[in-house]
């Protein structure tokens, strides 16, 4: 748990590519769709407390341009330290930057490794649309387990790498995989 601003909060790190689909995920969490259509690209780290579940929840939305990305690896304590929860977001409509996608996870796990940074880790294949959805073939459904797979095989930790399929026009779809997030890291009093 970190303070921020004298409130006890669980930091979760959203990571990702570009255009992957953070700010729209975190939005849908606080409750906020109606601010979709004035969304602009993430700059740097964007902080932001909000409630979920009764649980203060520091959210640190990490902007996925190139030039963004060197930073935090370069200095990964100032972005990665004291997180409870990682979740990395890929594109699962963005085939051409799968390589590109996974290569970065890899490159966090092992710097957050080297720092001895372990939070518990989550792959949100996001932009998992209905019209998506509907339109996919056996060799589309092939490749969204290869892409699975990739993601696991490039998880260095020993932490095992939990997978949610998300999208916006599902909110329910976000809101369930994190209440799951959110209950593992603060199991009930029942629970205990």
């Amino acid at each position: 748990m970190e303070l921020y601003e004298g409130i006890q909060t669980s930091k979760v790190v959203f990571a990702g590519l570009d255009k992957a689909g953070k700010s729209s995920i975190i939005l849908a969490l606080q409750k906020e769709l109606s601010q979709l259509d004035a969304l602009k690209p993430t700059r740097m780290a964007e902080r932001k407390i909000f409630n979920f579940l009764g649980k203060k929840i520091a959210s640190w939305d990490l902007g996925g341009q190139e030039r963004y990305r060197a930073s935090y690896l370069e200095d990964p304590l100032k972005y990665f330290e004291e997180t409870k929860v990682f979740i990395y977001v890929v594109d699962v409509q963005d085939k051409q930057r799968y390589n590109e996608s996974t290569t970065y996870f890899a490159d966090i796990i092992k710097i957050m490794q080297k720092h001895e940074i372990s939070p518990e880790t989550y792959l949100f294949i996001h932009k998992f649309d209905p019209d998506y959805k509907t339109q996919l073939q056996k060799e589309d459904e092939d490749h969204i387990n290869d892409l699975a797979t990739k993601f696991k095989e490039n998880n260095p930790s020993n932490s095992k790498l939990i997978i949610y399929q998300t999208s916006i026009y599902k909110p329910f779809s976000i809101t369930t995989a994190f209440t799951k997030i959110v209950n593992k890291i603060h199991p009930s009093e029942k629970d205990s």
